[in-house]
């Protein structure tokens, strides 16, 4: 697992990104992923904005979901 902190949507506050290299994509096993909580004024939360959850098949992010890709891995 690897962590990452910074103010990642500018609204001021800290938020923390997690990397779950082992994760499984559907059927794809240890594809990995990126879970990103965002920080407010009473600390880190998965709702309001909603917590964000990415993977390489995910719009806008490269490559393809592939078993052992351990995406994520290192933020």
């Amino acid at each position: 697992m690897s962590l990452a902190a910074g103010d990642f949507n500018g609204d001021g506050y800290t938020d923390l990104a997690v990397g779950v290299p082992f994760e499984d994509i559907g059927s794809i096993i240890d594809a990995g992923a990126v879970n990103i909580l965002y920080g407010s004024s009473s600390g880190l939360q998965a709702s309001s904005p909603d917590d964000q959850f990415w993977h390489q098949d995910s719009p806008n992010v490269d490559g393809v979901a592939e078993s052992g890709d351990g995406f994520g891995y290192t933020l």
